[in-house]
């Protein structure tokens, strides 16, 4: 195991443990980050932090244990490893570890300068940190107790008004600026609600009491405002006694200064089970597993990736098979975190799994036997393919795209909802490159009975539905929270909210000739305003510039234009993520439409990888979709081991999930040969292909069929429930569809097949899969045990259809659970049978 270590250290440059973790040696080299410091003005600091090594590549942090020398006092000091200023001149630190040191220089000037704290670097950022603006405090939109803060300083002004201005001066008292309330109440001086927020010894309540002697001024408009932040380390790996790291936050200021922010920073941990962090920075395991620091300072933002692994005790990484650079990039990631892939699930695991994932049925025995009679190496890739361009495939994912594009008639009526559902499933059908799709959608215009794309601006009433809609949509960015405030938790900002708003603002409706549909069309005027500025705001893409868009042109245009460029950050990496999420149960970031810098990528070269497959490949999902299905990652069998029983991350197996209200009514109907009759609708219509909700389809509902007015997966609900238990239990529909005498089952009967033949049909048009021998035994047994044969075959079709392995879209039936339930429902099935009859 230790050779293992030694060569994952070498080949990652990230690589951390303890001094001793490696081979056991003595501290032999040191390195000190900053390896200078310079520092300017009397309240200037730096933060150091110190890293160990003891003869291999791996080191580890020990700012904690380190001896820092000044060799002149009267220059600088050290305390606690912050480098602080005394007097102008220069000078050396020396940072000692065991027998071990390095040296570095430090430079100090401006030390007799005055030095105003500043209201919107430091102030605000004070009581950011110290929580006194966040939404549950002072920040929420009616403040606490008469005292009210713009969430996390997002408007300087009202913020200046309110702790200057309000409550007679009383928050700030100049004259004794330890009696003002705004240090008094953090500091449980007085009663307050919110706690104690602050320490006398912390830079936070310093930064303040200095803010409030110097008169609570603000500083002139030259003074140069921060630009971003960066985090040191930016990224880590630490082995089996790695267990902190102390962080350096450097503020880039708009005069190209660099100053250490570290004690503004406000810190969050993407995982608190793996890591947590201090207020002054320091990083501290948890357990094992991967963790995102998020550092905030205002509006700007940065984050530190960390991995803490612990050797684990038997593993051997066993070189599985590798099928594509997909695999290569999985197992890349789970070599490091020593986590072991499952076996290839088998071949009717595959076949059941990738029909349901591609045409939302299951195989039918047709099918079934072609594919266990095909003994070609390819068979799969060749399953793959003949499903892709089935016409199944293009209505189930038309479905998913209806889901989110919100087409129900109560949006866009009855004949709008069934020509865009039409449209979508064409654009499906024939592969429409996903850049021209998107692009057609944000830019159509004319009658939506002629142009069915332009059901988009139906569905998005306005500019402020248009911005949430197409922001979540295409670029996997949940941006609601940015339109009252900057967003608490990303770098969005009112400015881009309402600057995107301006490319949807001139949409204009009216209604069409024919009925029941609506002329799109773009108008010549129409401004959008900033609430908070009043500021008339240009067309804004995100992460640049505003762009001036002129009168005649249609501003949709010139946003779609960039959103759907390949150098766009966004666009093709939210839909290779959308899409990887639908095939494999989750995204890569989770969920599939929230990026953000606080919940990273669990595997961030395979979302590169997959962003520019997509790119490069004409923006073709079938191209995506197929290299997807055709890796080992997905082929992967649900059966864990010890070593990766824990992940639900990486990819390691394949996860359990169930079917879809319409992918589990499409497959009772498909085993039981009775079709759902729906009104109004021919009798072979599937559920899938239901171009809306049905209102008061009680089976859909119960097991969670979106009602598609949100553009967001999470409509869709996932959740077990009681409901779906007596609905599969004793619930009309699956009662109804087995005592059918039209049915399969009956028919089999009429045809006069045997008792072994039908019990196998059973389990192969439900299960995919023969049943093993003492399923077998078991059910015959039944049946002979019971003088009216149809009914004891009723309940062994009723057992199957309650089997998980019926109900869950990738559950390997492994013999010691799956079953042995099943094995539990057939001998069980008398007492189903009561309960059903009921």
């Amino acid at each position: 195991m230790l050779k293992y270590w030694s060569i994952l250290a070498l080949t990652c440059p990230y690589i951390s443990a303890s001094a001793d973790a490696a081979d056991g040696n003595s501290v032999q080299t040191l390195t000190v980050t900053p390896d200078a410091v310079s520092l300017v003005g009397p309240r200037s600091r730096q933060q150091l932090a110190v890293s160990a090594n003891s003869g291999t590549a791996q080191v580890v942090d020990v700012t904690e244990d380190a001896t820092f020398i000044s060799a002149d006092p009267r220059i600088a000091i050290v305390e606690e490893g912050i480098v602080k200023p005394v007097g102008d001149g220069r000078t050396t630190v020396t940072v000692r570890v065991e027998d071990a040191s390095r040296e570095i220089d430090v430079s100090v000037q401006g030390t007799g300068q005055p030095s105003p704290v500043t209201f919107h670097t430091e102030v605000l950022s004070a009581l950011t940190k110290a929580g006194c603006n966040m939404g549950a405090c002072h920040g929420s939109p009616s403040g606490k107790g008469g005292f009210r803060l713009s969430l996390r300083g997002y408007d300087p002004p009202l913020d200046l008004l309110t702790l200057r201005g309000e409550f007679y001066g009383r928050r700030g008292n100049v004259l004794s600026p330890e009696e003002s309330l705004l240090l008094q109440k953090p500091t449980m001086e007085v009663a307050h609600g919110g706690g104690q927020r602050l320490r006398k010894e912390t830079s936070t309540y310093r930064i303040l009491r200095d803010w409030i002697a110097d008169g609570m001024t603000i500083e002139p408009d030259h003074t140069p405002h921060l630009d971003r932040i960066e985090i040191l380390p930016a990224e880590r790996v630490f082995l089996d006694r790695g267990t902190r790291q102390q962080l350096i936050v450097m503020g880039c200021f708009s005069d190209g200064s660099k100053r250490d922010l570290t004690d503004l920073t406000a810190f969050d941990s993407s995982d608190e089970s793996v890591a947590t962090i201090t207020d002054s920075g320091v990083v501290l395991k948890e357990g094992r597993g991967e963790v995102t620091i998020l550092g905030r300072v205002l509006d700007r933002m940065a984050t530190s990736r960390f991995t803490f692994l612990n050797d684990r005790a038997g593993f051997i990484w066993p070189n599985p098979r590798v099928t594509n650079t997909i695999d290569s990039l999985v197992y890349d990631k789970l070599k490091q975190l020593q986590i072991l892939p499952s076996q290839r699930c088998t071949d009717s695991d595959f076949i059941r799994r990738v029909t349901l994932d591609l045409a939302g049925r299951l195989p039918t025995l047709q099918e079934l036997q072609q594919f266990n009679e095909d003994r070609s190496a390819d068979k799969r890739s060749h399953l793959i393919d003949r499903l892709l361009n089935s016409e199944d495939y293009a209505s189930f994912w038309s479905m998913k795209w209806g889901d989110v594009l919100r087409c129900n008639s109560r949006r866009l009526t009855d004949s709008g909802a069934h020509k865009f559902r039409r449209w979508l499933f064409d654009a499906v059908n024939r592969d429409m490159p996903l850049d021209q799709f998107t692009h057609e959608l944000l830019t159509a215009t004319g009658s939506t009975q002629f142009n069915p794309a332009a059901n988009y601006w139906r569905a998005s009433r306005d500019e402020i539905d248009a911005v949430e809609t197409t922001a979540q949509l295409f670029l996997g960015i949940r941006i609601q929270c940015a339109k009252c405030h900057n967003h608490p938790f990303e770098k969005w900002t009112q400015d881009d909210y309402y600057g995107v708003a301006a490319a949807f603002n001139r949409v204009g409706r009216k209604p069409d000739d024919l009925p029941d549909h609506e002329l799109i069309y773009v108008r010549r005027s129409g401004n959008v305003k900033q609430p908070r500025t009043g500021e008339v705001m240009q067309v804004r893409l995100l992460l640049q510039e505003s762009v001036t868009v002129p009168d005649d042109q249609d501003r949709r245009r010139v946003f779609a234009d960039w959103l759907t460029k390949k150098t766009n950050p966004f666009f093709a990496r939210s839909l290779a993520n959308r899409i990887w999420g639908h095939l494999m149960g989750r995204g890569i970031v989770e969920p599939v439409d929230d990026f953000r810098d606080s919940n990273p990528p669990s595997n961030a070269a395979l979302l590169d990888y997959l962003t520019n497959e997509l790119s490069d490949n004409g923006f073709s999902a079938r191209h995506l979709i197929r290299i997807i299905l055709n890796s080992q990652a997905y082929q992967r069998s649900t059966q864990q081991n010890e070593f990766n029983a824990d992940d639900d991350r990486y990819f390691s197996h394949a996860a359990t999930r169930m079917l879809t209200a319409e992918q589990l009514l499409d497959s009772v109907c498909q085993l039981t040969g009775v079709m759902e009759e729906y009104p109004g609708l021919p009798s072979s219509t599937r559920a899938i292909d239901l171009v809306d909700p049905p209102k008061e389809h009680r089976f859909l509902q119960v097991f969670g069929q979106p009602q598609r007015e949100l553009p967001c997966e999470c409509e869709r609900s996932t959740d077990s429930n009681l409901s779906q238990a007596l609905q599969l239990i004793n619930g009309p529909v699956i009662h109804d569809k087995i005592r059918n005498e039209q049915g399969r089952l009956h028919q089999w009967i009429r045809d006069g097949r045997s008792n072994e033949e039908i019990v196998r049909l059973l389990y192969q048009a439900g299960l995919s899969r023969q049943p093993n021998a003492n399923e077998l035994q078991i059910a015959l047994k039944h049946i002979a045990s019971n003088k009216d044969r149809t009914q004891s075959l009723e309940d062994i079709t009723w057992a199957v259809v309650n089997s998980k392995e019926f109900l869950f879209q990738h559950w390997t039936h492994q013999v010691t659970t799956l079953r042995g339930k099943t094995h539990q429902l057939l001998t069980e099935v008398v007492t189903g049978r009561k309960i059903f009859e009921r």
